[in-house]
């Protein structure tokens, strides 16, 4: 089974990708704090969501450590969201979301991963 780890310090945010990959059969993790990651960093997931503004840690730092942990993890995206996070994600990203969903289970080898960076700008969309 695919296996999603979301890492926000916003429990909304991750809230709400459990429910989206939950009706699409997809097992999630969540880490809102740096202790949490690194015990998430311990498992196996197929792909991480990583907020770039992790509090106080930088979240390339974070997909720099998962990078070295699980070297078979090779994509790495990122795009732009607007102020209101959800909104953003309600709005734009559940296509996007599928589709490196698909990808991820039609061309990776089993033990593959896919990453997926998101960062907010005050008025950027």
């Amino acid at each position: 089974m695919t296996h999603v780890l979301v890492v926000d310090d916003d429990p909304g945010i991750t809230r709400f990708f459990q429910r989206f990959f939950a009706q699409r059969g997809v097992a999630t993790s969540s880490a809102h704090t740096v202790e949490e990651f690194n015990l998430q960093l311990e498992k196996e997931f197929h792909l991480a969501l990583v907020d770039i503004r992790f509090g106080p840690v930088d979240g390339v730092q974070l997909i720099n450590q998962i990078t070295r942990k699980h070297p078979h993890c090779a994509s790495h995206h990122r795009i732009r969201l607007g102020e209101d996070r959800r909104a953003g994600h309600e709005s734009r990203s559940p296509g996007f979301y599928r589709k490196a969903l698909h990808r991820y289970r039609s061309t990776a080898a089993p033990t593959g991963c896919l990453f997926k960076a998101t960062r907010s700008k005050p008025g950027r969309g």
